[in-house]
C-alpha cells in the first residue's frame, strides 16, 4: 500500500476556520482511503492542539516532516500555496525527492469533492484540455491551479520549482 502524507492549511483567523481546515484535510484523507492509499494527515493527528497541549506549534510540524519521510508521496490540499506550513511540506518533500501531487477543488471550492491526482489523468478534470498539449508536470500544475488563484503568482513558483530542480541535477 502507498502512503500518502496529507499537506495543506491548518491555521485560520480562529477556531472555526481551523476546524473548517481540519475537515477538508478530513475529507481528503477519507476520499485517499478510498482510492486504497494508506494516509497520514497531520491535521487529524494534531487537532487543535493549539487549544489542549501546551507543546511548542514547530513541534508538531517538526515531527510531520520526520514522518514524511516514510510516505510515498505528498498530496497538496487546495489553498497550500497561501499556508507557510504546507508551502514548507511541499519544499521538504522536494528535498527528498518525494513526489508530490495536487488535490483541486472544482473551481476553488472546497465544499465540494476535490479531484485526486490530476495530474496523472489524460485531460484536465475541470475543463477537458488534452495534458499531451502540457510540456510537463510543472504546466499541468499551472494549468489546474489557473482554475482558482492568480495566474502570475503559479508563474512565479513554478519558476522557483523549476530553478530549485536544477539546482540539484
Amino acid at each position: 500500500m502507498k502512503i500518502v502524507y496529507l499537506a495543506g492549511p491548518y491555521l485560520g483567523r480562529d477556531y472555526n476556520e481551523i476546524e473548517e481546515n481540519i475537515r477538508v484535510a478530513e475529507k481528503a484523507a477519507i476520499e485517499l482511503w478510498n482510492l486504497g492509499y494508506g494516509v497520514f494527515c497531520p491535521h487529524l493527528n494534531t487537532a487543535h492542539f493549539e487549544c489542549k497541549s501546551k507543546a511548542p506549534p514547530e513541534n508538531y510540524l517538526e515531527c510531520d516532516l520526520q514522518i514524511m519521510q516514510s510516505c510515498d508521496m505528498v498530496v497538496m490540499l487546495p489553498g497550500w500555496w497561501d499556508s507557510p506550513g504546507a508551502c514548507k511540506e511541499r519544499r521538504h518533500a522536494m528535498s527528498l525527492g518525494i513526489p508530490v501531487d495536487y488535490m483541486v477543488a472544482p473551481f476553488g471550492k472546497k465544499e465540494e469533492s476535490m479531484a485526486v491526482s490530476l495530474l496523472h489523468l489524460p485531460k484536465c478534470m475541470l475543463c477537458g484540455a488534452p495534458w499531451q498539449e502540457l510540456a510537463n508536470d510543472f504546466e499541468r500544475l499551472a494549468h489546474l491551479i489557473l482554475h482558482s488563484i492568480d495566474r502570475e503568482k503559479v508563474i512565479r513558483e513554478a519558476e522557483q520549482d523549476r530553478l530549485a530542480l536544477r539546482g540539484k541535477n
